[in-house]
């Protein structure tokens, strides 16, 4: 008699976990109990506080909790890591530990990704956004980047800070896609 279970694989096969969806994976706020930190108020935790100074709030935390810290802010927890080696850890990715997909997915989700089974041209040309998009958002984020230069040299008669600012973020860039 046939069967539509899937065989079991054998210990030697590699077995597929990787997530199909953004959500699948997250942590429960109880996995994170280890790792030292606050959630803020209730709904917005501390969203306001780190948007109001961020690097005041940034140097409480690590004179509070350390390096490794955990926030509730903008919707959900958050875990900081912050000095060199933790920029490095993260920036070259070299163990693959890192990804995006958590912080781009609920947004290609409502505005990108087509629902699953659509074949519709609307749903052909969100497709074909989505595949483009890798190449799309670089281009995004100078354009941006070029806008906010302008507002600051307009506001405060200098934008030195974030020129310097965005030469050292494409030095780490470009030396990262070299490596």
């Amino acid at each position: 008699m046939a069967s539509i279970a899937q065989p079991t694989p054998k210990s030697s096969e590699p077995v597929d976990t990787a997530p199909r969806h953004w959500t699948e994976g997250n942590p429960d706020p109880s996995d994170l109990d280890h790792i030292p930190g606050e959630g803020g108020w209730p709904i917005v935790g501390n969203t306001f506080k780190m948007l109001a100074d961020p690097h005041a709030f940034t140097k409480r935390m690590v004179e509070t909790y350390g390096r490794v810290y955990k926030t509730r802010a903008f919707g959900g927890w958050n875990v900081a890591l912050v000095g060199p080696e933790a920029n490095e850890l993260v920036l070259f990715n070299k163990d693959k530990m890192f990804s995006s997909e958590q912080g781009w997915g609920p947004v290609l989700d409502q505005l990108v990704r087509p629902a699953e089974g659509a074949s519709g041209p609307i749903a052909s040309v969100r497709r074909t956004v989505l595949r483009a998009l890798p190449l799309l958002l670089p281009l995004l984020a100078y354009v941006l980047t070029g806008v906010g230069e302008g507002v600051t040299r307009s506001i405060f008669g200098s934008g030195a800070v974030i020129a310097f600012g965005k030469r050292v973020f494409l030095f780490f860039a470009v030396r990262a896609f070299v490596r």
